[in-house]
């Protein structure tokens, strides 16, 4: 039996692809940087981590 309507994804392609697709548009992502905590702030949010703190207007929380 085939499933003309069904379909796959790949997702480690998808994740490269979203990857690209933030970056373009000027988003950072921050690998191996575990987060020790989150905040709100006047202009979003600030980011602490082992090594320091970032401010950012958007967060985006990711997770396997």
């Amino acid at each position: 039996m085939i499933d003309r309507s069904g379909g796959q994804m790949h997702p480690l392609n998808l994740a490269l692809g979203e990857a690209r697709a933030v970056e373009s548009l000027g988003g950072r992502i921050f690998e191996k940087s575990p987060v020790t905590g989150i905040s709100p702030s006047n202009t979003g949010f600030v980011v602490r981590t082992d090594g320091g703190e970032l401010k950012a207007r958007v967060v985006l929380l990711c997770g396997n």
